[in-house]
């Protein structure tokens, strides 16, 4: 995947199509900056229910994921999208959910404290309250 595909990935995700058009390109352009490219098999579990990890977000490119929580009936998910962001709301720092591929995938992992740096760097503080509502917002629409 060369660079000009992951920024048309990254530009197609839900949250950042949700954002005002002047604040997408700067996101898209914080996650290619502080991401880590990832390939996960089918059957890869890319966050497991409970694990204690407050800090890893990914971004899924290519493929597709089942959200598994608890007895609950698993939630697919297809490329492009957000994946990690719930445990950013939960005091805990617990993952909620456990995130298996369940077709080979390609993801942007990075780091929730690097996101929210480059974002004050990047972003005024109005920006920065936006962004983080459009977050909390593709959070609670997957947990209903």
């Amino acid at each position: 995947m060369t660079l000009s595909d992951y920024r048309k990935r990254l530009l197609l995700l839900p949250f950042i199509t949700e954002l005002p058009e002047p604040l997408r390109a700067r996101i898209a352009m914080c996650l290619l900056w502080i991401g880590q490219p990832a390939q996960f098999a089918v059957g890869d579990a890319i966050f497991v229910q409970g694990d204690e990890d407050e800090n890893t977000g990914c971004v899924l490119l290519q493929g597709e994921v089942e959200v598994l929580r608890g007895n609950q009936d698993a939630v697919r998910v297809q490329a492009p999208e957000l994946l990690g962001e719930m445990q950013q709301l939960e005091p805990t720092a617990q993952r909620t959910a456990t995130v298996q591929a369940i077709a080979d995938a390609q993801t942007l992992l990075f780091s929730w404290h690097d996101f929210v740096v480059y974002s004050a760097v990047l972003l005024t503080t109005e920006e920065q309250i936006v962004l983080r509502d459009v977050i909390r917002n593709s959070a609670a629409r997957r947990r209903t």
